[in-house]
């Protein structure tokens, strides 16, 4: 029987566990326990692609955390702490594991009754053609958004409280294909000009010509069984301003025809000749003028382009005539000095109603037009 002065096995295991360890120099020890602190929210984009593991080691008695980030497709270990960002996590993804541009795909095809797999590589050239051809092909696709879009302008039309005003341009093609535009235009709630490309009529702008005219009279007619027109359609009718100009201006133009068509000659010689548009660009060069602005050559059913036609050429008047200067049999009915005063003359005039046409020709403020 043991002596009452003797510990007991009991006291002994206690008093040995309230002993501190004398070891101090453990560096491996790792506990996998997760901090009390709340962990805050990970908004970078890497962590879809990374784990983030958090370890605790005790270093010389001291317990250090490690924040590691481990790759969900490879296991690579990389230093996930804040400091370190995640700029190196992205990088690592994209370089080693992200599809690569033009990797090809494996599909799978029906030949008769076989089924095997064909690689297949996205084209984006080839893609786009094929979307091409698919929008001629399937015009049916093409109709059923043209139809929504109509439904959705009549809609917007018939719950405007305010009188639309229409323009309408026709012409014929080279082949001889008629064709007619209508464009209506309003102010909405907000005090805004729209304008859309077409009932509710306030007037009609056309040119100043009498089949013209023939088309506004029978339009009346019809719209005035419905009562649709203001003063039975006596406003309904606007001729347009820019059209009469128009007229003025080329009844103006015919009375130095002549001189114009020598200088139209000479500039559609030049530009028809890869030889002389050298040329002229050399002798632009040696009068000190901008070559690069290049002659205009005019269209016969729009007199603004005469008008920029003219002032090319009067830009470029010094390089014309040591041009004609150095060939006489070069152009045909080449301007005298003369001609070229009158040919300045008109060009003056013509900029005023150039001017007074883009103005009268705005459609995003008001007009008298």
């Amino acid at each position: 029987m043991a002596s009452s002065s003797q510990p007991t096995q009991l006291e002994v295991a206690s008093a040995l566990a309230s002993v501190p360890a004398t070891n101090t120099n453990v560096t491996d020890l790792e506990i996998d326990t997760q901090p009390k602190k709340k962990q805050k929210k990970l908004t970078s984009q890497a962590w879809i692609w990374f784990d983030r593991v958090v370890k605790h080691k005790v270093v010389n008695g001291k317990q250090v955390k490690l924040v590691r980030a481990i790759c969900k497709t490879c296991n690579r270990d990389f230093d996930g702490s804040s400091k370190a960002g995640t700029t190196h996590l992205i990088s690592h993804y994209k370089t080693k594991h992200e599809r690569t541009k033009g990797q090809k795909e494996l599909n799978a095809t029906r030949v008769g009754e076989e089924e095997k797999l064909e690689a297949f590589r996205y084209d984006e050239a080839v893609s786009k053609k094929k979307l091409a051809l698919a929008i001629v092909m399937h015009e049916s696709e093409i109709l059923e958004i043209f139809k929504e879009k109509k439904e959705e302008l009549y809609s917007l039309l018939g719950s405007l409280s305010c009188r639309l005003s229409a323009t309408m341009d026709l012409w014929t093609s080279r082949e001889n294909k008629s064709y007619m535009c209508i464009t209506v235009h309003f102010i909405d709630e907000n005090w805004s000009i729209q304008k859309r490309i077409l009932r509710k009529l306030f007037s009609l702008t056309l040119d100043n010509d009498s089949a013209n005219s023939s088309c506004a009279g029978d339009m009346i007619s019809k719209l005035n069984r419905n009562a649709a027109l203001y003063c039975g359609g006596k406003y309904f009718h606007v001729r347009c301003a820019t059209h009469i100009i128009n007229l003025v201006v080329q009844a103006g133009i015919s009375e130095i025809k002549q001189r114009i068509d020598g200088i139209r000659g000479a500039i559609i010689k030049i530009k028809n000749s890869p030889l002389l548009e050298e040329e002229f660009r050399k002798r632009a060069m040696e009068c000190n003028l901008d070559s690069s602005k290049g002659l205009v050559s005019d269209v016969s059913t729009r007199w603004n382009s005469t008008y920029l036609m003219l002032r090319s050429a009067l830009y470029f008047k010094d390089a014309l005539q040591r041009m004609h200067f150095l060939d006489h049999s070069r152009f045909v009915n080449f301007p005298t000095n003369e001609n070229w005063d009158e040919v300045d003359v008109l060009r003056k005039c013509l900029r005023i109603f150039h001017s007074i046409t883009e103005l009268l020709s705005g459609t995003s403020y008001p007009t008298t037009n």
